[in-house]
Order: structure tokens, then C-alpha cells, then sequence
């Protein structure tokens, strides 16, 4: 017989730094020290907080972890070696 196993629903969560996940945090940290050298720190954190509110209430219609098939959706990068044209949305012969 199998026993059952208990897994945690955040097994497939996006990594967390501190309050934001790594793709806000990421954006958070490139403005933030574009900022710092341009001498603009109000003007950074006031766009940091402005992007923080509005990216959060667009992932929240989203699946978790949408943002990682944007480039392949985008056809930016192949889906892998046998299915090169992960873009393509229609098939026309």
C-alpha cells in the first residue's frame, strides 16, 4: 500500500526576499540603485512604491509564475531542442 504524504501548498511559490517575490525584487533593486547614482532617491522609491502597487494588482489575476513563460509565449527563447517555435499559436499548412 502507498502512504499518503502531506505536501505544503507552497511548494511552487516563487522565492521570497524579505516582503516581495524575487521578480519584484528585482525591479525593486535595479531602481533603487539607479537612483542611488543618479542622485534621484525620492524619485526612485516614489516609482518603486508605484510599481510595487500596480504589478502586485496585475499578478493577481494571473497564475503563479506567469512571468516565466512570457518569453516563450513572446517567442523570445525556444521552448526546448525537439519544439523550437514555441510561439507559434496557429498551425497553417
Amino acid at each position: 500500500m502507498l502512504d499518503t504524504v502531506e505536501i505544503p501548498e507552497c511548494v511552487d511559490d516563487p522565492i521570497q526576499i524579505l516582503v516581495w517575490e524575487m521578480d519584484e525584487f528585482g525591479v525593486v533593486m535595479c531602481v533603487f540603485f539607479v537612483g542611488m547614482m543618479a542622485h534621484q532617491m525620492l524619485i526612485s522609491l516614489l516609482f518603486i512604491y508605484v510599481f510595487v502597487k500596480f504589478y502586485i494588482r496585475y499578478k493577481a489575476d494571473k497564475l503563479g509564475g506567469f512571468y516565466v513563460h512570457g518569453p516563450y509565449r513572446a517567442g523570445l527563447i525556444p521552448l526546448n531542442k525537439w519544439f523550437p517555435n514555441g510561439g507559434i499559436l496557429e498551425y497553417h499548412s
